[in-house]
C-alpha cells in the first residue's frame, strides 16, 4: 500500500513528463534498505532511478539541471513495524 502511494504523489506531484524520461532500475540489494539503498542510485540528469530496497519497498531518485548545478530529489518508503496485541 505504502509503495503505490508514493508512485501515485510522485506523479500527482512532479509535473514529471514521462515519454522524455527513461526509468532506471537499481536492483535490490541483500541487507540494503532506504534511505541507505538510495546512495547505491546513479542517472543522468533529467531520467529516474527506481528500485526496491531489501525489504520491498519502493525508491525513486531523480537530477536536473537548476542554474547550472545538479539538484537531486529522493522519494522512498521506509518499513517500520506493525504490532497487533489481542487483549483477549
Amino acid at each position: 500500500m505504502a509503495n503505490a502511494t508514493l508512485l501515485k504523489y510522485f506523479l500527482e506531484t512532479t509535473n514529471v513528463d514521462l515519454s522524455k524520461r527513461t526509468f532506471v532500475e537499481s536492483k535490490t540489494v541483500e541487507g540494503v534498505t532506504n534511505p541507505e539503498f538510495l546512495e547505491l542510485y546513479s542517472v543522468r540528469r533529467g531520467d529516474v532511478g527506481w528500485g526496491f530496497d531489501a525489504n520491498g519497498c519502493l525508491s525513486l531518485y531523480g537530477a536536473k539541471d537548476v542554474g547550472n548545478k545538479l539538484r537531486e530529489k529522493v522519494w522512498y518508503v521506509k518499513s517500520g513495524v506493525v504490532k497487533v496485541e489481542d487483549k483477549n
